[in-house]
């Protein structure tokens, strides 16, 4: 319970936009103290995000979290209407609403929707650590090993 609200901040910025949210975004960034810093926004809820070309590592996340949800053995995903199951499917503040209109039936339910995040998560950080240890291979490779190796050499 505790990991699934404290990745609040990461569900949102992995959640889908819509181009409702993209018209707010000039209004909201004058107030972000981040407004300077390009690909920065603030949605209407409150949350910050920040666009970068990692967002493919949150998109690994989002389909993993979006998959297990639907393929996951528990049955109180697949019990939820459809609307709630869309929610739930975007981002995980959605899915603690869900969870307060479930009431005392959320325990099941926010167990399916923890293990769909910590899927995602162990995934998207495996696919990081892969990305790391390619970067590190490729730097003992190509680069240097001290920086006199760059100089060329003299002529005589």
């Amino acid at each position: 319970m505790l990991v699934l609200w404290s990745s609040l901040a990461v569900s949102q910025a992995t959640a889908p936009t819509s181009s409702g949210r993209a018209a707010n975004t000039a209004r909201s960034n004058a107030r972000s103290p981040l407004a300077s810093t390009p690909g920065s926004r603030r949605l209407p809820d409150g949350t910050l995000t920040v666009r970068s070309k990692n967002r493919r590592i949150g998109s690994i996340f989002s389909t993993v979290y979006v998959n297990s949800l639907r393929t996951g053995t528990g049955t109180a995903f697949a019990a939820l209407p459809v609307g709630a199951r869309t929610a739930t499917e975007q981002s995980v503040v959605a899915a603690g609403g869900v969870a307060r209109q479930l009431g005392t039936n959320a325990t099941p339910f926010l167990l399916e929707v923890n293990n769909a995040f910590l899927d995602g998560l162990r995934i998207a950080c495996i696919v990081v650590a892969g990305v790391a240890i390619v970067g590190a291979l490729f730097a003992l490779r190509f680069l240097p090993a001290r920086p006199g190796e760059l100089t060329p050499r003299r002529r005589r």
